[in-house]
């Protein structure tokens, strides 16, 4: 039987050397993706590892009491514990939160990086590269701390690894670091107020939370190990949807590809399988030697696409990430890729073969009459109205939309992605039959005959229109994902925010900020300013942005809105009079299951502020997690944003430099200053991170895609030899045919990328909707169609095409009718 299939594959040599190509990229592809990701997630624990260490638990306080660590872990277990303080101080202009480390009971908790320890100093004084960076600090230069009215100098020493050290507080405040030694012997501050707490093993950290939170309400208690987990989601979750959306993909390409090639394969051998039958043979021992040929196939493609996967996917490890430890595969990898080699061709081949069984031996023998040359039962009328019948099913798509929502939707844009693709496959022969009718004149006799030939084979070049139509359109609407999400991003922040300058991240006193404040309103052009400020509270673990802002503000510099909670009059009438009212975006209620009514319970360092949620409005939801609160609720948060409007008929750009040249005088610490226009190109870039490989990703797929296309192209000139070798008896030259081939070829390709790009448009809201429901993300507020990258994928798909084609024809010049004959 190996002997046989081996025959078969001398037999059909171009056809198995295609499908051995196309199952050798699938691995590949398929090694690479999960070697990368394997990478990743181990870069990411390690990195985990790196920052929290052995922390499971922080206990502290700002009020400058000791906690009593001795009477709160009585009936705790802990294998190691280090003690600390923390406080609020100033270095010049700056506010700064100092915290002291015992360094050496800490290493036992986190093994912290510092560049330039030193262990005999006196008076050393430690940041990280981002307090550096903002402090404009150098190695040796002097800090003078100011805690109430007294004053303390202190040494830069040395940098603290930031990707060492977990930083808990208000994110956006300056850390300073300390060894607590030096803080007792030079600041005289003995209060112990800070405790890094690793847990026994076998204990667990959340009741150990719960109760340390129930009986001691003064004291602030950090889950650490729940912060480290939704650190590990929080960066993955994004990626891994991504990555299954494209292995989804590529799992409908890997078995279109196969299922297609085993159709072909035994459509090839009909006759042979007959001729079988009428030896007495069963269906099942007739097409024994074909599953065999599958098996052999997908052995050749699979040892290859392995060794090469290997070696592709340690490559893209060391173009992302820098570092070269050669990386081997893991066992679900490997089983994978067999899944894909040897069990779906073969799984393929069996459905195929099964559709036969009731076939008889002269059924058969007729049947490969029908495949190569009877087109007369091909009933056109019946495959037109099947099309229209498809069109007619997507149209319903466009009243889905105003009556269901979440996973209806989703699965009713599953069923009518595939009613486009087989409605457009279905009437493309009528398409070219149409203008087919207004071809005439005798200059351009080859494209006239090369056309009217493409016409009359409707079967073969249905079922090829349809590949090509199938694969770059599915290619198109994976692409314009990643183009929606950012685009709406953008479009988002540009409707919803009517600031022409948003100035963030300041870090100064409250005088510096009223006389920056006042100085920035009293220029000419200048028509509002709002005052705001942003904090970082928490539900259960999750980070939440909560910004302090009025109603007044809110309704002047915000066009949001509200999706739920009634009129906006009446929401911001609550929101002005309550200031335990809270209004949340559209992102959190999506992912937190929140409704108008509900008790927000918002994690402060020192407190939990039960809220009640008034309203929900649509905002950007890609600046994470977003609540408003009355700047009632904290009197005295200092202000750390600011939004100018400015006039109309004023030069924006004359004005942005003015507010900037205030700001350069007296802060040593600059804010961050963007227009408008700069922030919509950052939330366009930002929207969708970490995908680039997954895009890489997409374009080898592509390129699969476009291989399988041609390797159809190929059996369709292979399956019309006897036609090509009657050419040559009648008289047709080598170079006419070639041309004719080529002219087929293109007419074919041309159709087909074009019909691609109508329905890759039309799909595209319908692979947005899906993905944004599988990402836990609203729907976008406008579709848009990525004109360029479509464009781009045609253009690439033709260009592979043209060579492939203008390759096969050559192959005919040097051929007679008699050689084709006996390869037929």
């Amino acid at each position: 039987m190996i002997k046989l299939a081996y025959k078969i594959m001398k037999q059909k040599k171009s056809i198995s050397i295609g499908m051995i190509i196309c199952i050798f990229m699938l691995i590949v592809l398929t090694m690479t993706t999960f070697m990368y990701l394997d990478y990743s997630f181990e870069d990411l624990e390690i990195n985990l590892e790196e920052k929290y260490g052995n922390t499971d638990i922080i206990l502290y306080n700002f009020d400058d009491v000791e906690i009593d660590v001795d009477n709160i872990l009585l009936d705790i277990k802990v294998d190691n514990i280090s003690e600390g303080c923390v406080f609020e101080a100033k270095a010049g202009s700056n506010i700064v939160y100092i915290y002291g480390l015992d360094f050496d009971t800490y290493p036992l908790i986190n093994d912290v990086k510092i560049d330039n320890f030193n262990e005999a100093g006196t008076n050393n004084l430690y940041l990280t590269e981002t307090a550096e960076e903002l402090l404009g600090y150098n190695h040796g230069n002097p800090i003078d701390i100011e805690v109430g009215d007294a004053e303390y100098s202190f040494e830069y020493t040395g940098t603290i690894n930031k990707k060492s050290i977990y930083e808990f507080g208000n994110k956006e405040s300056i850390k300073a670091y300390i060894p607590i030694q030096q803080i007792e012997s030079n600041m005289d501050i003995h209060n112990r107020n800070l405790y890094f707490l690793d847990i026994a093993e076998g204990e667990s950290v959340s009741r150990t939370v719960e109760k340390l939170k129930t009986e001691n309400p003064d004291i602030s208690v950090i889950n650490v190990l729940e912060h480290k987990n939704l650190t590990r989601k929080t960066m993955t979750s994004s990626f891994v949807y991504a990555v299954i959306f494209v292995l989804l993909a590529l799992a409908a390409v890997t078995w279109g590809i196969l299922f297609n090639f085993s159709s072909i394969i035994l459509n090839d051998f009909i006759s042979q399988i007959g001729f079988y039958r009428t030896l007495g043979l069963s269906t099942q021992k007739a097409t024994k030697i074909f599953k065999y040929y599958s098996l052999i196939l997908g052995m050749i493609g699979l040892v290859s696409g392995v060794v090469i996967g290997i070696l592709a996917g340690n490559l893209s490890i060391f173009i992302q990430y820098d570092s070269f430890h050669f990386q081997l595969p893991t066992d679900y990898s490997i089983y994978t890729c067999i899944i894909i080699a040897i069990v779906i061709p073969y799984w393929t081949m069996i459905i195929q073969i099964n559709k036969m069984k009731d076939l008889t031996a002269i059924t058969m023998l007729n049947q490969y009459k029908k495949n190569n040359f009877d087109e007369e039962k091909y009933n056109s009328r019946r495959s037109l109205l099947i099309g229209i019948g498809f069109i007619c099913l997507f149209s319903l798509r466009y009243l889905a939309d105003d009556y269901f929502d979440g996973l209806k939707l989703s699965i009713l844009n599953i069923l009518f992605v595939t009613s486009i693709l087989y409605g457009i496959q279905y009437i493309s022969p009528h398409i070219l039959g149409f203008i087919s009718k207004f071809l005439r004149g005798k200059r351009y006799v080859n494209f006239f005959l090369s056309f009217k030939n493409v016409v009359i084979n409707k079967k073969q070049v249905r079922g090829l229109l349809g590949t090509i139509i199938t694969v770059i359109a599915f290619q198109i609407g994976m692409y314009s994902v990643f183009h929606n999400v950012r685009v709406d991003s953008a479009n988002k922040f540009e409707n919803q925010y009517n600031g022409d300058i948003f100035i963030n991240d300041i870090y100064t006193d409250e005088d510096t900020i009223e006389q920056k404040i006042k100085e920035i309103e009293s220029i000419d052009g200048v028509q509002r300013l709002e005052k705001g400020a942003k904090q970082y509270l928490q539900i259960q673990g999750n980070n939440i942005v909560a910004y302090f802002i009025d109603s007044e503000d809110f309704q002047t510099f915000f066009n949001y809105d509200f999706i739920d909670g009634g009129d906006s009059k009446k929401i911001y009438e609550a929101y002005e009079s309550g200031k335990n009212n809270v209004i949340i975006g559209e992102g959190l209620k999506l992912k937190g299951d929140i409704k108008t009514g509900d008790v927000l319970p918002l994690e402060d360092v020192d407190k939990v502020l039960n809220l009640n949620v008034i309203g929900i409005c649509d905002s950007n939801e890609y600046m994470g997690n977003v609540v408003y609160l009355n700047k009632d609720l904290y009197p005295d948060i200092k202000i750390n944003l600011l939004t100018v409007k400015f006039k109309d008929g004023y030069d924006k750009e004359a004005l942005y430099n003015e507010i900037e040249n205030i700001l350069k005088t007296g802060l040593v610490i600059q804010p961050s200053m963007l227009s408008k226009e700069v922030l919509r190109d950052r939330f366009k870039k930002n929207a969708i991170k970490n995908t680039q490989y997954i895009e890489y990703i997409l374009l080898f797929m592509t390129t699969i895609a476009i291989y399988t296309v041609i390797n159809s192209i190929n059996i369709f000139v292979e399956k019309r030899k006897r036609e090509y070798a009657m050419l040559f008896s009648l008289g047709a030259n080598r170079k006419t045919l070639s041309k004719n081939i080529i002219i087929e070829g293109l007419i074919i390709i041309t159709t087909g990328l074009i019909l691609s790009l109508l329905t890759g448009y039309l799909i595209t809201p319908c692979f947005v909707d899906v993905a944004m429901f599988t990402s836990g993300m609203s729907k976008v507020s406008m579709y848009s169609f990525d004109i360029k990258t479509s464009l781009g994928i045609l253009l690439y798909a033709f260009c592979l095409f043209t060579i492939m084609i203008c390759f096969k024809a050559h192959e005919y010049k040097n051929k007679d009718y008699i050689s084709i004959l006996k390869e037929d």
